[in-house]
C-alpha cells in the first residue's frame, strides 16, 4: 500500500501537481473566505482537473481511489480546523470575519427593526453599560437598561436608542 502511495506522487507530472496543488489551495482559501466565487470554483475545477489528469497520465484503480481519498481527508481536516477555530472564538460563526452588527444607522425609519421591542436575545460580551448581543441569530450593539449583566445571559429588547437596541436581563 506504501508503495502505491508514493507511486502517485512519484511518477506526477508537473501540470497535475500544479493543478492538484492549486486547486486544494483554493479549495480551503474558499472553506476559510466563504460565498461560491472565484477560489471555490477555480479550486474545485482545477483539483477535479488535477486528479483526471494524473489519471491520465497512469495509476492504478487503488492509486486513483487514494488520491481521491486523500483530497477529500484534506478538505474535511480544513473543515474540522474551521469549526475548531469558530468554537475557540478565533473567528466567528456568522459572516466570519464581519465585525459590523445587524442595526443600521437608519433603523428608526425600518417597521422591522421596531419589531424587535419585546424580543428575547442572549448577550455575546459583558455588558457593563454597552455590549453586544444576539437576536435571532443577528448581531446588534446594545445599551443595557440596568448596570451590569454577565455573558451568555438571556436579555429582552426593551426600546431603540439612536443606533443602540436597549435590552434588560430577562430571567429564566
Amino acid at each position: 500500500m506504501a508503495k502505491e502511495f508514493i507511486g502517485i506522487f512519484s511518477e506526477m507530472g508537473w501540470i497535475s501537481g500544479v493543478l492538484l496543488t492549486l486547486g486544494i489551495l483554493f479549495c480551503i482559501i474558499e472553506i476559510f473566505v466563504p460565498g461560491v466565487g472565484f477560489f471555490g470554483i477555480t479550486g474545485s475545477i482545477s483539483t477535479i482537473a488535477g486528479i483526471i489528469y494524473r489519471s491520465i497520465e497512469g495509476i492504478t484503480f487503488f492509486q486513483f481511489v487514494l488520491l481521491i481519498l486523500l483530497v477529500v481527508s484534506l478538505f474535511v481536516f480544513a473543515l474540522l480546523c474551521l469549526i475548531i477555530l469558530i468554537k475557540i472564538g478565533a473567528v466567528s460563526d456568522k459572516g466570519l470575519f464581519s465585525t459590523s452588527t445587524a442595526l443600521p444607522r437608519d433603523y428608526g425609519n425600518n417597521k422591522e427593526y421596531k419589531k424587535l421591542i419585546g424580543k428575547i436575545g442572549k448577550t455575546i460580551s459583558e455588558m457593563k453599560l454597552g455590549g453586544k448581543v444576539k437576536i435571532r441569530g443577528k448581531i446588534y450593539e446594545a445599551l443595557s437598561e440596568q448596570h451590569y449583566i454577565p455573558k451568555n445571559k438571556y436579555v429582552k429588547v426593551v426600546r431603540l436608542e439612536n443606533s443602540y437596541v436597549v435590552v434588560r436581563r430577562f430571567w429564566e
